[in-house]
C-alpha cells in the first residue's frame, strides 16, 4: 500500500494525494465558519462551548463532503470513480487537522486578535502553497 500518490492515476487510491492539502484547508474554513457562526448568537451557552461544538461540526461536515463524493458525486458522472477506504479515512483525518489546527490557535490568541489574524493568514498561505506544489509534482509526473 503506498501512502502518497504522484501519478494522476494514483489518485483518489492512496491514502494521501494533492486533494489532502484541500481538505486541510476545507476542515480550516469549515472550523472558521462554524465558529464565527456560534461565536455571534445571542445564546451565552452556545457561545461559550463553541470552540469544542466547532471542531466537533467541522470534523462532521468533512465526513458528510466524503459520503457525498462517493456516493452521489459517482452516481451522476461528477466523479469518475469512488476514493479508496484509506484515501476517505485520511481525508477525514486531513478535515480533521485543518479544523485543529485553527483551533488550537484560536484557544491560545483568541478569536478578534490580530497575532491570530496573521496566523491564520500565514497557515491558509502555506496550505496553499503546499496544494499547488503537490499538484504540479503530480502533472510533472503524469
Amino acid at each position: 500500500m503506498r501512502i502518497f500518490g504522484k501519478r494522476k492515476e494514483d489518485i483518489s487510491k492512496t491514502a494521501l494525494d494533492y486533494y489532502s492539502f484541500g481538505h486541510i484547508i476545507f476542515g480550516h474554513m469549515a472550523f472558521l465558519i462554524i465558529y464565527l457562526m456560534g461565536f455571534y448568537s445571542s445564546i451565552p451557552l452556545i457561545r461559550e462551548s463553541m470552540m469544542d461544538r466547532a471542531l466537533g461540526m467541522a470534523t462532521f461536515t468533512g465526513i458528510f463532503w466524503e459520503l457525498l463524493e462517493n456516493n452521489l458525486f459517482v452516481k451522476t458522472n461528477l466523479k469518475k470513480r469512488m476514493d479508496s477506504l484509506n484515501n476517505s479515512v485520511c481525508d477525514i483525518l486531513c478535515v480533521f487537522i485543518g479544523a485543529s489546527v485553527i483551533c488550537i490557535f484560536a484557544h491560545f490568541y483568541g478569536f478578534v486578535s490580530m497575532m491570530f489574524l496573521t496566523i491564520n493568514a500565514i497557515i491558509l498561505l502555506i496550505y496553499f502553497i503546499c496544494f499547488y506544489m503537490f499538484e504540479v509534482q503530480v502533472k510533472e509526473v503524469s
